[in-house]
């Protein structure tokens, strides 16, 4: 499924995000390395989920800076803790910003970038993961208590995507960005 032809450790398996700073920023990469010190993915939201390209095409570089230049920035607000069914995945919703992420997801899925989907396109900021089934009910709790707890801004502008890339050391390198609403 994954290949690593180069030995770089890269995988063709690749995402476009958008890293979440500040105070919300924080209380993400902070909670996860509370309940899941293995993981230490950054704080994003997620644009367009991991997909399997052999490659990226040059053309599809291309695609992925003129569509994000088009878009407009826009806020986006978590709203509340919830938690994926089938796959257990503990995430904070997204109320604001949730029908323009969704409209970026259709437009960025096409082309040279499009691919089947797993699960249809849910726009959330991913708190916890990969979580012994056992360990669920109370990692939510706890989820739910820091949220509640949580005082600053829960808001933040989508200013910038970026394209990243999986490696077998189960990390995602960044390989571009771009702009929202104007050229890199």
């Amino acid at each position: 499924m994954f290949s690593d032809a180069d030995g770089t450790g890269r995988v063709n398996c690749y995402a476009v995000v958008s890293y979440i700073t500040g105070p919300l920023g924080r209380f993400v990469d902070e909670f996860r390395r509370e309940v899941a010190p293995f993981c230490d993915f950054q704080a994003h939201i997620t644009i367009l989920p991991p997909r399997l390209l052999a490659e990226v095409p040059a053309d599809a570089l291309e695609q992925l800076k003129a569509e994000s230049e088009r878009a407009g920035a826009f806020e986006i607000e978590a709203t509340e803790v919830g938690i994926f069914d089938g796959t257990q995945v503990v995430y904070l919703a997204v109320g604001a910003g949730a029908e323009e992420l969704s409209r970026f997801n259709r437009i960025l899925n096409a082309g040279l970038l499009g691919s089947a989907e797993l699960f249809p396109y849910h726009p959330h900021i991913t708190l916890a993961q990969e979580i012994d089934g056992a360990r669920i009910p109370q990692v939510l709790e706890l989820a739910r208590e820091r949220w509640a707890e949580f005082r600053e801004s829960r808001r933040f502008e989508l200013e910038r995507v970026k394209l990243v890339q999986y490696t077998r050391e189960n990390r995602w390198v960044d390989l571009s960005e771009y702009r929202i609403g104007r050229s890199s």
